[in-house]
Order: structure tokens, then sequence, then C-alpha cells
């Protein structure tokens, strides 16, 4: 744990020297190797949220503004990520409205697996079952042996009153990932056992 707290004081020392350096450069005016950099160190600022997200709140930031610094610095079409990561962060803080406009955010961008998942998955979370079977079709679209995006559309299907329907997608996600406790739980629950 020591040394988990020191590599993070490192990442944290070093994108703030980072931002200090490049602050004030404009990136659509910028010169190519400029943007590089620029987009590198967005990259540098995502990890580190996420690395954030993973360990959960710590005593040193919240993710959040690591986030914002990645958007504000990476290219547009490399903001799709740090948006799709960003909503999972605030879906995990318990942010549900706020996580869904980072997912269309992202989705304005480019169309994620991850995004549409999640999407899914929040609306699901809302009650919002038609909007939930929408995102989750475009997911496995995108993933059709994900476990994660066919249980996000066999609870939508099920709350829109497919339950045989529902049990087949769980099955299918459970032969893919035995192991995968929500589909496990979901399968038990609608086969009644």
């Amino acid at each position: 744990a020591p040394q988990d707290r020191i590599q993070e004081q490192r990442r944290l020392g070093l994108l703030k020297i980072q931002r200090s350096r490049h602050w004030e450069v404009n990136r659509e005016q910028a010169h190519p190797s400029t943007q590089f950099m620029l987009s590198n160190y967005a990259s540098a600022w995502l990890e580190t949220a996420n690395h954030l997200r993973l360990k959960g709140k710590t005593a040193l930031a919240s993710p959040n503004p690591y986030y914002r610094e990645s958007l504000r610095l990476a290219p547009r079409q490399n903001r799709a990520e740090a948006w799709t990561h960003w909503g999972m962060a605030l879906s995990e803080q318990g942010k549900p409205e706020e996580a869904l406009k980072a997912f269309q955010e992202s989705l304005k961008i480019k169309p994620l697996f991850e995004a549409w998942s999640n999407l899914a998955g929040v609306y699901n979370g809302q009650k919002r079952y038609r909007e939930a079977l929408d995102a989750a079709r475009k997911a496995v679209d995108l993933a059709p042996n994900s476990p994660e995006a066919l249980n996000n559309l066999a609870i939508a299907t099920y709350y829109l009153g497919d339950q045989p329907g529902a049990v087949a997608l769980l099955e299918k996600a459970a032969s893919l990932n035995p192991g995968n406790p929500s589909v496990a739980n979901n399968l038990k629950a609608l086969r009644g056992r």
C-alpha cells in the first residue's frame, strides 16, 4: 500500500508539471509535435483518472478533475474514451444523470462498445428499459460475445415482457463466462431457483 501511494503521488506530480508546461497551448493551432505531446499528456491524465477510479476515491484526489483535464488536452477523436471512462466513474459515484451525459458525449464522437454497454446499464438502473434495449443491442452488435452486454440486453428484454428471450440471452452469457456473478444471479432469478 505505501508503494502504491508513492506511485500515485509521482503520477500526480508529473501531471502537474506537464500541465504547467502546456497549460496555455491552444491544441487546435499548435504545431503537430505539440499536438502529439498534448495527446500523450491527455492519455496520462486519463490513465491517472482511471487509476484513481479503480482504487476508489483516494485521500489524494477524486478522479473527476483528471478526466476533465484529459478531455481538455485530447484531440477530438480521442475524447470518446475519456468521456466513457468518466461516465463509468460517475456511475460508480451514484451520479447516473451525469454518467448518461458522459456516455452520450462519447457516442457523439464514435460508437464505442463500452459506452453503449454502460449506457444500457445506467438506463436499466433507471428503469428506462426501452432505451436500455436500444443501447444494449448496439453494444451486442459491436461485441456479440460480451457477457456484460448480453446481461444488459437480457434485463431490458425481461422488463419489456419477454422472459424466455431474457433467459436465452443469459444462458448465452453464462456459456461465455460461467463465473460472472451478475449473469448467474440474474439467470437463477429468472429460472425461479
